[in-house]
């Protein structure tokens, strides 16, 4: 091959890590010719290849001495088309997000348990209200309403792909149920699908089981790639659930789908580490060499205690504990089963599809409920749909395991579940069939303008209003025990400030069930209006062209305009904010921005980026209109004093129809769009690198979670990449990379922590996920960290995502150094007549020079040559 490309793993490797919106492995190289030595195109670990032979210079790749490495995981997220219907699931996502928002007080674990399994309940309702929307859609709507004798699908002006089953069946409205319910359980299927293949590709995983596992006599193991230690995926024969561990704790079977053995970490060393380990020179105690794990602290880097967990030493043959172990070992972060969710996604997965699909069958047999067939049909679909509510409750449903701990879920739990996904389609087929045979009309039910049921929408309506409450009252309680807990240094309780009081858990599901109810009534409002013309029951209109539409649905639709003229105050406010800080900070930026209005200019920037820091604000005060708004709506529909059709209530509802039937269509047109365009698959992309980085906790139909696969890839290439003392890695993570970075750090040992370096740049670990997530990123988190590896964190104030990871430094906040966080000038400070550089806002930190700086300062081992 001509050119040059370093492949070898010896010496001292910068292996950088990307954030969102799915950078290319030329970007995060800053190289044109950026070349695959390990992974796949999904996930790849990426080098510089040289036209011109060995380069020169400073960073240069010299075999066995220095090289740059970039590891790319936006594929996950933007690089298939499937991505195009992720934008349907979002509720789902949001519910899992609220699981990790949630406070984990050690003294109140019992009811952390409840408010967890209330969780899982109400996403186990986020599925019934989107599998619900179409089902009114498809089988009321369309299947009782439309198509019925008379009525605007019998029209000759109607589409012919419906108007069959009113010239067929106008008089037989159990079969156009049972043709029309196909429609809902095709999504059901396609979300199975989705979620199914995600699962087996990325989270059905058997993380590394440990740095002592050797390499075999053959060469590496099965399926991986042997230059880099990623092993490649294999599929699995069928939907069955794995083991949740392995037996015994050597990790010697591998019962998933992609196994990231670290015996493939080791494929290059001579002598595994791990099953005795030496550190070498300078490794008993901190600091005392350069060529073993000895830590020289440069200006702005962190010592930490990382370097003296190299020196506790490995005598006969096993390493003892040390700073770095004890900083994984305890946290939620650190433990391995995180990242190990095969199993209880399987059965959650089995759970929401069965409920989804047992729903759809109540729609079919209730209005028949009158006969004998009926009723026995209706009982059975709803015993589905109770069976599923009492499984989603119980813990060790959703319980993840360390999987090289030997321990199982029970096995009944197992067999409910499969119990369970073979029954719901068998009484579905069972309706359908009946329904399809020809149900006959009983007492006169079947002639009814709306389709009749037995009260199970009223009641999960009901439900989820009173488990909404629910979860507010347990969430607070629990929010006041973490801030009542004994406080030590770094813990969670320690008056860290949280976003929006700690409550943010509960407020992030409410905006699940807000925005899955806005796409649910939007569909609904855009179908009755395609075929016909929506109305209310109390005011149907001329019933050929009427379409009914539940008056629930319109109240519900009038709140539409008020939270859209609450969004409109909030910018105006939010615009108020930021001009009253930039007129604070542009005195204090004089004496480094001299020149002509430069000051003001930087002002204004920096106070820009700062508005982030108000996204609590904006979500708890739509938040609470919207909660607010429900509960009135619920009322006056409950009292009948009124009806939303005429007056201002009839006004506000239709704006608000309309609005949802907009933000409908533009979806589908976006959907579309991302469909066909990549660029456009990029930028979605940032949502799911955000929502899908943590687990499918709750919802097994969310969009799948990337670090499922990225964090044990990741785990296994540092091993190979710092097996010996004189390897060192640098850890280089940019936003969301950053984030990624330090959960793979308190996955390593501490033999392999030893010889790792972290340097985060652009980080929103302190500012958005400590905030957010206190329970996994909070003060002990990042103190964790902090103990494990030696770590730099460069930010900007003009950063709208990334900032300090303890606490500011720059000359505004004193410049205190705190050992870990640097600042870095943006726009950087002009000379004498030179005009204001460019804002770089959040984007290239690896072009700063003092990124350069920090990453020399973090080196502290000299290679062989």
């Amino acid at each position: 091959m001509d050119g040059f490309i370093d492949e070898t793993c010896e010496g001292v490797t910068e292996l950088r890590v990307h954030g969102v919106s799915g950078t290319p492995p030329s970007g995060i190289l800053a190289h044109p010719h950026p070349r695959l030595v390990a992974g796949d195109g999904t996930t790849g670990f990426y080098r510089r290849w040289w036209e011109g032979g060995p380069p020169s210079g400073d960073h240069a790749d010299v075999p066995g001495v220095r090289h740059r490495e970039a590891y790319a995981w936006g594929n996950l997220t933007s690089g298939g088309r499937a991505i195009a219907l992720w934008l349907l699931l979002l509720p789902f996502s949001l519910a899992n997000l609220a699981y990790f928002m949630l406070p984990r007080p050690a003294r109140a674990r019992r009811l952390r348990h409840v408010t967890e399994a209330g969780q899982r309940l109400f996403a186990l309702l986020l599925t019934g209200t989107l599998i619900g929307a179409v089902t009114r859609t498809a089988v009321d709507v369309i299947g009782w309403q439309c198509t019925a004798a008379g009525r605007a699908c019998a029209a000759e002006t109607a589409p012919s792909w419906v108007r069959w089953l009113a010239v067929m069946w106008g008089d037989e409205p159990s079969r156009r149920l049972a043709v029309t319910s196909l429609v809902p359980l095709l999504v059901v299927v396609l979300l199975w699908w989705l979620a199914r293949r995600t699962w087996r590709r990325d989270e059905n995983t058997f993380p590394p089981g440990g740095p002592a596992t050797p390499v075999p006599a053959g060469g590496p193991a099965a399926g991986v790639t042997p230059a880099g230690g990623v092993p490649a995926p294999r599929a699995q024969a069928d939907d069955a659930p794995p083991p949740s561990a392995a037996p015994g704790g050597g990790g010697a079977a591998v019962p998933a789908a992609r196994t990231t053995s670290a015996a493939a970490t080791s494929a290059r060393v001579k002598g595994a580490p791990g099953t005795g380990v030496s550190t070498g020179p300078g490794s008993g105690a901190a600091g005392t060499g350069v060529r073993g794990s000895g830590v020289a602290s440069g200006p702005g880097v962190s010592a930490g205690r990382a370097s003296a967990a190299a020196g506790v030493g490995a005598r006969a043959g096993g390493v003892a504990a040390g700073a770095g172990e004890r900083a994984g070992g305890g946290l939620l972060l650190g433990r391995p089963r995180l990242w190990h969710g095969g199993a209880p996604v399987w059965r959650l997965r089995v759970v929401h599809v069965a409920f989804a699909v047992a729903s759809i069958g109540v729609a079919v047999a209730a209005p028949f409920a009158g006969t004998a067939v009926g009723l026995v049909l209706t009982v059975a679909n709803a015993a589905v749909l109770v069976v599923a509510a009492v499984l989603v409750t119980l813990p060790c449903i959703a319980r993840r395991v360390d999987p090289h701990s030997g321990r199982r879920t029970p096995v009944l739990l197992d067999v409910a579940c499969r119990a369970l996904r073979v029954a719901a389609p068998v009484v579905f087929l069972a309706t359908a069939g009946a329904a399809l045979a020809g149900l006959p009309p009983g007492d006169g039910g079947t002639l009814a303008w709306q389709l009749p049921g037995v009260g199970i929408g009223a009641f999960q309506y009901a439900l989820t209003v009173g488990l909404g409450t629910f979860l507010l009252i347990t969430t607070f309680v629990l929010v006041r025990a973490d801030r009542r807990s004994p406080s030590e240094p770094g813990s969670p309780s320690d008056g860290e400030p949280r976003a929006m009081m700690g409550m943010a858990a509960w407020f992030v599901l409410m905006v699940a069930v807000g925005s899955a109810n806005v796409l649910a009534l939007g569909l609904l409002f855009w179908t009755a209006a395609f075929f016909g013309v929506p109305g209310t029951a109390a005011e149907p209109g001329p019933l050929e062209r009427a379409l009914l539409i539940d008056d629930s649905a319109w109240w519900t639709a009038a709140l539409v305009p008020l939270l859209a003229f609450g969004l409109l105050a909030l910018t105006g406010v939010l615009w108020l904010m930021r001009k009253a800080a930039a007129a604070r900070l542009a005195p204090e930026l004089k004496a480094y921005y001299d020149q002509r209005d430069d000051a003001e200019r930087v002002a204004a920037a920096w106070a820009l980026a700062a508005l982030t820091d108000r996204a609590g604000l904006v979500l708890g005060v739509l938040t609470a209109v919207g909660a607010a708004g429900s509960a009135v709506v619920a009322v006056l529909h409950w009292l009948g004093p009124f009806t939303p059709g005429g007056g201002v209530a009839g006004m506000l509802a239709s704006a608000g129809s309309w609005t949802m039937v907009a933000a409908v269509a533009a979806l589908v047109l976006v959907a579309r769009r991302t469909y066909r365009d990549s660029r456009l698959r990029r930028a979605i992309g940032v949502l799911w690198d955000i929502c899908t980085f943590w687990p499918r906790a709750i919802h097994p139909l969310a969009p799948p979670c990337y670090t499922e696969r990225v964090v044990p890839e990741l785990v296994s290439r540092v091993r190979r990449l710092a097996a010996t003392d004189r390897d060192q890695v640098v850890l280089s993570g940019h936003s969301q990379g950053s984030v990624i970075a330090a959960a793979v750090v308190l996955q390593l040992d501490p033999a392999t922590r030893a010889r790792v370096r972290l340097l985060t740049h652009g980080s929103p670990l302190r500012r958005l996920y400590a905030a957010y997530f206190p329970a996994y990123f909070g003060p002990a988190g990042l103190a964790a960290v902090r103990e494990a590896v030696t770590w730099c964190n460069l930010y900007r104030l003009s950063d709208p995502i990334g900032g300090p990871a303890f606490r500011r430094v720059d000359p505004l906040a004193g410049g205190r150094p705190d050992g870990v966080d640097r600042f870095c000038w943006d726009p950087r400070r002009p000379g004498p007549g030179e005009p204001l550089p460019e804002t770089r806002w959040h984007t290239a930190y690896w072009l700063d020079p003092l990124y350069d700086e920090a990453l020399d300062s973090l080196i502290t081992v000299t290679p062989a040559v």
